[in-house]
C-alpha cells in the first residue's frame, strides 16, 4: 500500500511517488531521513516526508505548463542541513541508469538510431536482471536496472557499470557519464519540455506501458543478480593492488635514483589535461596514441597503460569501443613507439 493515497490522486500522482519512493518503501526512507535531489539544472532536496502523490502531481504539473523538464535523481540523497532548500548528498544506489542520446540529426532519425543501440543494451542487461526500457520524450532512449538491494558504497557503481560490460558494448550513443552515480533522470510519465512528447516506459517489444498500468513491483522483484555486486568490489579490490603495485614500483625507482625519477615521473601538461578531460569524436585514437607512448615512456606495463586508457576512454564525447583501446596499446608496445613531441600532440588534438 502507498502511503498518502486518495481517490482525487490520478494514476501519474501514484506513480510519481512509487518513483521516488522506490526500492527502501516509506518508513526505512523515514527512519534514515532520506530522498532524492530534483530539479535541473538546479537541484534540490527533498525528504519522503515532504512529498506525496497529489504534492507531485501538482509540482510536476506546475513544471509542464511552464515548459520546464521534470527530473529525479536515481539515487538516494539526504539532507545538507541548514536554512533553505539546495542539492543534497548522495548516500545510497538504487539502480543502474544508462542514456543513450543521439545528437545532430533530427528527433524522429534520432530515435531511429538510438532505438537499435537500445534493443542492444535491453537484451545484454536482460541476462543479469528486468531492465526498465524508456522512451526520453525526443531523441533516445533510457535504461534502468534495480540492484537487489540499496548500497551505500556509492564509489562501487562504476565498477558494477564495468562488470555489467556496458562500456564493452561499442555503443555510439552512450552518454560519456555513464560512470557516474549522482545522475538525475526525466521522470517517466512527464512531458518533454522541447517535443511536447511523453518520458514513455516501453515493454520489450518497445510497445508504450500506460501509466494505469505499469507495474513497479515487477522490476524491483527481478533485480540485478547479487553476483554482479560481488564481482564489483572485487573488480575495485584489483584495481586497487594494481594501483598499489604501480606506486610501488616508482617509490622503489626513487629510491635508486632520485633525481631522475623526480624529473620523470610527471607528464606533459598537455597529456595530464588529455587524461583528465578526456577527447572528442575525431580526435580520440590520436589522443589514445599520444597517452600510451608517453606512459609507456613513464614506465607503465602495457597492462598497467591499458587499464589507464580503459579508465580514461570513459570521459570521451563518445567513448572509443573497448577493441580500438586494446589496439592502440598493444600497437605502441609491440613497436616501443617514441612518446609523441608537445608540439605534434597539440597539432593532433587540434590544441
Amino acid at each position: 500500500m502507498v502511503c498518502g493515497l486518495s481517490q482525487s490522486v490520478s494514476d501519474r500522482g501514484v506513480f510519481f511517488y512509487q518513483w521516488f519512493v522506490g526500492l527502501l518503501g516509506v518508513d526505512e526512507l523515514v527512519r534514515r531521513g532520506w530522498g532524492r535531489d530534483l530539479g535541473r539544472p538546479e537541484r534540490m532536496f527533498f525528504s519522503v516526508t515532504n512529498v506525496s502523490p497529489s504534492i507531485l502531481e501538482r509540482g510536476y504539473g506546475l513544471l509542464e505548463k511552464n515548459k520546464r523538464p521534470v527530473y529525479q535523481s536515481v539515487s538516494y540523497y539526504r539532507s545538507r542541513g541548514g536554512a533553505g532548500l539546495s542539492a543534497g548528498v548522495l548516500v545510497g544506489l538504487e539502480k543502474i541508469f544508462v542514456d543513450l542520446d543521439v545528437k545532430g540529426v533530427d528527433p524522429d532519425r534520432a530515435r531511429e538510431l538510438a532505438s537499435k543501440e537500445a534493443r542492444l543494451l535491453y537484451d545484454h542487461l536482460r541476462s543479469y536482471g528486468e531492465p526498465l526500457l524508456v522512451f526520453s520524450g525526443r531523441r533516445g532512449y533510457h535504461i534502468y536496472l534495480w540492484l537487489p538491494e540499496v548500497v551505500e558504497d556509492t564509489e562501487l557503481y562504476k565498477y558494477i557499470i564495468r562488470v555489467l560490460g556496458i562500456t564493452r558494448l561499442g555503443l555510439r550513443f552512450l552518454d560519456p557519464v555513464v560512470l557516474e552515480p549522482g545522475r538525475i533522470a526525466r521522470v517517466p510519465y512527464t512531458i518533454h519540455e522541447v517535443s511536447g512528447k511523453q518520458v514513455t516506459p516501453l515493454d520489450s517489444d518497445f510497445r508504450p506501458i500506460e501509466v494505469s498500468s505499469f507495474n513497479l513491483h515487477k522490476y524491483l522483484s527481478n533485480p540485478m543478480d547479487k553476483a554482479v555486486i560481488e564481482e564489483a568490489v572485487s573488480l575495485r579490490e584489483a584495481y586497487t593492488r594494481l594501483e598499489a603495485a604501480r606506486r610501488y614500483w616508482m617509490y622503489m625507482k626513487l629510491l635508486r635514483s632520485p633525481w631522475k625519477a623526480l624529473r620523470s615521473s610527471k607528464l606533459p601538461d598537455i597529456v595530464e589535461w588529455l587524461l583528465e578531460n578526456g577527447a572528442e569524436e575525431g580526435y580520440r585514437n590520436n589522443a589514445a596514441f599520444i597517452i600510451a607512448t608517453w606512459l609507456m615512456n613513464k614506465g607503465y606495463s602495457q597492462d598497467e597503460t591499458l587499464v589507464t586508457l580503459l579508465d580514461w576512454n570513459n570521459k570521451n564525447k563518445p567513448p572509443l569501443p573497448q577493441k580500438e583501446i586494446e589496439n592502440v596499446v598493444k600497437s605502441v608496445y609491440k613497436h616501443q613507439y617514441k612518446p609523441v613531441s608537445k608540439k605534434k600532440v597539440k597539432q593532433w588534438i587540434n590544441r
